[in-house]
């Protein structure tokens, strides 16, 4: 039996499987990982073993990427982003990691702040799901799962399930405690 071999990833000494469309600029790639097509990896960013960078994300400058981690496609890291061992991320994720850049009246230039970065932390074990966004400065606890299109802007205590936004979730959590039977 003949196996068609494909020709479009290269295949490092340690089994990590790279597309050749992928941009990797100045960055660290651990063993037996995938980079999917049209990934960029800035500078300064660390993949460990064993993770799954899938086609269409960014991983800003900076963004460290635990031990089994599966990112899905169209990914986008802010700058300094923590990512510890075994989570997951599904498709579209988006975050980013700066409050303010500039402030201005419309059709005027803008009066320049500092900038100043926030990065957002994922603990070991999180489960980020569909169309998440996390806001900037946010760490997201171990074991927490985020459901699909949650928009955080608060850091999420340890093995926490987290919809929609942290204050939806708060209301609804006392809606429960005090009044069940409405739920």
């Amino acid at each position: 039996m003949l196996i068609k071999q494909n020709t479009d990833y290269n295949l490092t000494s340690d089994d990590t499987k790279i597309h050749k469309s992928a941009i990797l600029v100045d960055c660290e790639i651990g063993k037996n990982c995938i980079i999917a097509p049209f990934v960029i990896i800035n500078m300064s960013c660390k993949i460990d073993d064993n993770s799954i960078i899938g086609p269409y994300n960014v991983l800003e400058r900076g963004v460290s990427v635990g031990k089994n981690v599966t990112i899905a496609p169209h990914g986008v890291f802010a700058i300094d982003t923590m990512i510890a061992d075994n989570c997951f991320f599904g498709p579209h994720f988006s975050c980013a990691n700066d409050k303010e850049i500039s402030y201005g009246e419309h059709g005027t230039s803008p009066k320049k702040l500092p900038y100043i970065e926030y990065p957002i932390t994922f603990e070991r074990g999180c489960t980020i799901g569909t169309r998440c966004t996390i806001a900037p400065g946010v760490t997201i606890g171990q074991g927490s799962r985020l459901d699909m299109c949650s928009f955080i802007t608060k850091n999420v205590k340890p093995f926490s399930h987290m919809r929609g936004t942290n204050e939806l979730v708060a209301k609804l959590i006392r809606t429960m405690e005090t009044r069940p039977d409405e739920i």
